[in-house]
C-alpha cells in the first residue's frame, strides 16, 4: 500500500516538497568544502589564530570528523579545497588546485583582495562545477575570521547594525564579541570611504570577503548557470548566497536552506533571500555539516515513506 493513500494530501506540506526536490533517487549529491584564512584574524576575535585554517581543514577532511563520518554513512563524496589558507602543502585529502593566495588582507585596514581576483575565482568555480558529476552540492567552508567578514557583508546588504547581526562565532566571550562588533564597524567605515558604489555586491565581496566566500559565490552562480542545486550550510555559505543572489537575482532559485544557525545574521539574510530553513539546531560548526545533515534528514525520511514505485 502507498502510504499517501492514508494521509491528508497536505499532511506533509514542505516535507513532501523537499523530498521530491532533493531526495529523488536519480540525483547525485556531493559535499564541497573550501578553506581560507582571513587577515582580520590577527585582531584576535576568534578562538583560533590566523594561519590555523589549514589545520582545521585537515581535521574536517579526515575520516574521523563529524561531516566525513556522515558522508561515509550516506556514501557521499566529499571534496575539500584549500582556496586560500596561509599554509599550503600537499595533503592526501585536500585539493589545492584552486588556490588563490595565503589569506586575505585585514579588512579592518584594507580591501580583502583585488577586484580582479574575483574574476579568477569565479572562472575557476565555473570550471569546477561544469566538470562535477553531481547535480546537488552540499556547500561548506572553513575559515578563521570569516564570521567577522560575513557579518560586515550582511550588515551592508541587509541594512542592519553590526551589533544586531554579530554573534559569538567560534565561541568567543562577550568582551571579545564587543571588540568584534567594533572591528566590523571599522571595516564597514573603511569600505565606505574607499568605494563610491558601496552597495555593489562585488565591491563588497572584494572589499570585505574571503577567498572561500568568493569561491562559494562562484559555485552558486555556476549552479544557477548549469541548473544544479546548492544545499546551503550556515551563516558563511548563507552570506555567499546573499552576495550571489544580489548580483544575479535568479541564483536564489538554485538554493535550499537546510538550517538556521545560532549566528543572529543568518536569520536576517535568509529572510532577505526569502529562504525558509527546515532545521533549527543552533549549530555553528561549518564544514558543510548542517547541509549534509539536512540532506540526510530528508533522504532518510523519504526512504521511510517510499514503499513503492509510485512515490
Amino acid at each position: 500500500m502507498n502510504i499517501y493513500t492514508l494521509l491528508n494530501p497536505h499532511a506533509l506540506d514542505r516535507l513532501f516538497d523537499l523530498i521530491h526536490k532533493i531526495a529523488h533517487p536519480s540525483l547525485k549529491t556531493e559535499l564541497l568544502v573550501s578553506g581560507a584564512d582571513h587577515g582580520a584574524a590577527v585582531e584576535k576575535i576568534s578562538r583560533y589564530r590566523f594561519g590555523q585554517t589549514f589545520t582545521i581543514l585537515k581535521i574536517s577532511a579526515s575520516r574521523y570528523s563529524p561531516v566525513s563520518k556522515l558522508c561515509q554513512k550516506l556514501a557521499m563524496k566529499g571534496t575539500f579545497l584549500n582556496v586560500g589558507c596561509a599554509e599550503k602543502r600537499p595533503h592526501p585529502q585536500i585539493n589545492d588546485a584552486y588556490y588563490f593566495g595565503k589569506g586575505t588582507d585585514n579588512i579592518c585596514n584594507a580591501p580583502a583582495m583585488e577586484r580582479s581576483t574575483l574574476s579568477d575565482i569565479f572562472k575557476a568555480a565555473d570550471c569546477y562545477l561544469a566538470k562535477a558529476s553531481a547535480s546537488q552540492i552540499c556547500l561548506g567552508e572553513v575559515g578563521v575570521g570569516n564570521t567577522l567578514a560575513s557579518s560586515a557583508i550582511v550588515s551592508l546588504l541587509c541594512n542592519k547594525k553590526a551589533s544586531e547581526i554579530t554573534g559569538a562565532g567560534s565561541g568567543i566571550s562577550l568582551d571579545i564579541q564587543r571588540k568584534k562588533i567594533g572591528l566590523i564597524e571599522r571595516a564597514i567605515d573603511r569600505h565606505r570611504s574607499q568605494f563610491s558604489q558601496t552597495d555593489d555586491p562585488l565591491n563588497i565581496l572584494s572589499s570585505l570577503g574571503g577567498f572561500e566566500i568568493a569561491w562559494n559565490v562562484g559555485i552558486i552562480l555556476a549552479a544557477h548557470k548549469y541548473k544544479k542545486r546548492i544545499l546551503l550550510d550556515g551563516f558563511i555559505t548563507g552570506c555567499a548566497a546573499l552576495i550571489a543572489a544580489t548580483y544575479q537575482h535568479g541564483a536564489v532559485h538554485s538554493l535550499v536552506a537546510t538550517h538556521v544557525s545560532r549566528e543572529p545574521g543568518h536569520r536576517d539574510l535568509l529572510q532577505t533571500l526569502h529562504l525558509q530553513p527546515f532545521l533549527t539546531l543552533d549549530m555553528a560548526l561549518g564544514q558543510g555539516f548542517g547541509a549534509v545533515l539536512g540532506y540526510s534528514f530528508i533522504l532518510n525520511t523519504a526512504s521511510l515513506l517510499r514503499n513503492d514505485n509510485n512515490f
